[in-house]
């Protein structure tokens, strides 16, 4: 696949006063000062959480990039975000600019640290929801556009019946389900498509998501998608007798037998660490929303050795046009 790191960001700003903000708006837009200004030669605190790390992570390599670049800059894998807090007091004669937290899970713990430190600016990269504070940043990714690309995927893979399955029926996951859907439609329009997505089992029925998953392969699905690790794990371990094929919303569990694994949604933290980095480095920091998706190459797909052999590998220059045509927001015009 194609991979490249576009500067300045391709992204869309939504400020928390304020009309959205172009990319071209960025490095024209005024900085605002503050007593002690923050400048790159404050610290900054990269912050990845150890046991949630997506497995293939390249963090590492854009952590040490950001350290020749952007120094000093501290880096730590901690366990939780009661652990973040520990450090922030431990560091408190540091002269820190700027947080970088990434994937964090514990909102009602982060949420409390902009406030304790309103001269420090915290950017929080793919938090499952949005902070609104004076010195807060989020960065979110299009899940959807990547969602949708996944979608053409299966669809390009196999004729065969798609099932899209969850755990819970939240908007989330209707979202992301009909996205997918969309993708899969985009290729085949007459497509058969089956969703269900309300499958948490109660502590009497522990047997109901093994048997919805044999069931769906049995009766002819020959691609299943899900966001719910237990969905892909059971569905990993039925596919391989079936020869069926499964594809994820996340990078799979490390456990997991992935040799059915069509494809994944990647998320590039690395590729948004360096450019949140970049805009911090530049004096061009704000309070607000950043979005990355597939223009930029921020959201994608999963080809390595694990998957190509099962990957169709034929009509990769037609799935990268169809790449580009999402980021163009074909994905958003398909669902209005």
């Amino acid at each position: 696949m194609r991979y490249c790191l576009f500067y300045p960001l391709f992204a869309i700003f939504s400020w928390a006063a304020g009309a959205p903000c172009s990319a071209d708006d960025i490095w024209s837009h005024p900085v605002v000062e503050h007593e002690g200004a923050k400048t790159p030669q404050k610290t900054v605190l990269v912050i990845e959480f150890a046991e949630k790390s997506p497995p293939g992570s390249k963090l590492g390599d854009a952590i040490q990039q950001g350290k020749k670049e952007f120094a000093p800059l501290e880096s730590f894998a901690l366990y939780d975000e009661h652990a973040l807090e520990i450090l922030l007091e431990n560091k408190a004669d540091t002269s820190i600019g700027m947080v970088v937290v990434i994937h964090p899970h514990d909102m009602e713990t982060l949420e409390k640290l902009p406030s304790l430190y309103p001269d420090i600016y915290f950017t929080v990269i793919d938090a499952p929801r949005t902070l609104y504070a004076a010195n807060v940043q989020n960065v979110q990714f299009k899940e959807g556009e990547g969602v949708f690309l996944l979608g053409t995927i299966a669809a390009i893979s196999s004729a065969g019946r798609v099932s899209v399955m969850a755990m819970e029926d939240t908007e989330r996951n209707r979202s992301m389900s009909e996205r997918f859907v969309a993708g899969v439609k985009h290729i085949h329009p007459d497509a058969q498509v089956s969703t269900q997505l309300d499958l948490r089992p109660s502590a009497t029925q522990h047997t109901r998501l093994a048997t919805t998953i044999a069931k769906a392969f049995q009766e002819g699905t020959a691609v299943l998608f899900s966001f719910d690790n237990e969905i892909i794990e059971q569905a990993l371990r039925d596919a391989k007798p079936e020869r069926k094929l499964v594809i994820s919303g996340n990078p799979p569990p490390r456990a997991a037998d992935s040799s059915r694994l069509l494809t994944y949604l990647v998320k590039r933290y690395d590729l948004a660490l360096l450019d949140v980095l970049r805009i911090y480095s530049h004096r061009q920091w704000h309070a607000g929303e950043i979005e990355l998706g597939v223009a930029g190459g921020y959201v994608d797909y999963s080809l390595n050795a694990d998957n190509v052999e099962i990957f169709p590998k034929d009509a990769i220059d037609q799935i990268e046009t169809l790449k580009d045509y999402t980021g163009q927001g074909i994905a958003t015009q398909m669902l209005h």
